[in-house]
């Protein structure tokens, strides 16, 4: 299974691409049964699973970065979790973010929620053994931010600045990853 999403991040990461590789330990939020936790990312936490996850910069405006993202582990808040270890956050994330830019962004973007976005689903089918690849366009709220933030129409895939109709493809064996 391969996951990728779509998010606006403050400033800009260090590479155009690449890993972040640390460790990522769940830790309860107010009681063990209140649906809320948090995660710590480093070595030398206790009950810490790995967690990889890619990276690559789409397009840089202003203070803004667009980037895609590929979860090879799949772990709690771990896009969130591996910017702010790395030093960033993304726009309007205020457990792992920036509180204050994250108001900016509101003001100037119009980004009332955070700026994290399922865009594509890879898999292979079960009984048909077909690669199957559904794709899911940026909400209508998302892209007139990145338009707002000063980001040209064409930053993001196209299947991903279509209209907002779930794009589904079912790849033929011969296509094989």
């Amino acid at each position: 299974v391969d996951k990728r999403y779509i998010g606006l991040v403050k400033g800009s990461l260090k590479n155009l691409e690449g890993e972040i590789v640390a460790p990522i330990a769940r830790r309860d939020h107010a009681g063990k049964h209140s649906g809320r936790s948090k995660v710590d990312v480093g070595k030398g936490l206790k009950a810490a699973k790995p967690a990889i996850t890619r990276y690559r910069v789409l397009s840089q405006a202003g203070n803004c970065s667009l980037v895609e993202f590929e979860l090879i582990t799949g772990r709690t808040h771990q896009i969130r979790a591996h910017l702010k270890h790395v030093g960033s956050a993304l726009v309007g994330d205020d457990e792992y973010g920036d509180r204050t830019f994250n108001r900016y962004a509101k003001e100037k973007f119009g980004v009332a929620r955070q700026f994290l976005h399922a865009s594509q689903l890879r898999f292979k089918h079960p009984s048909t053994k077909k690669n199957i690849d559904v794709a899911a366009p940026l909400p209508e709220d998302l892209m007139c931010a990145l338009d707002a933030a000063g980001f040209a129409s064409d930053a993001l895939p196209p299947a991903l600045a279509q209209e907002f109709e779930t794009n589904v493809r079912v790849l033929g064996s011969d296509e094989e990853e």
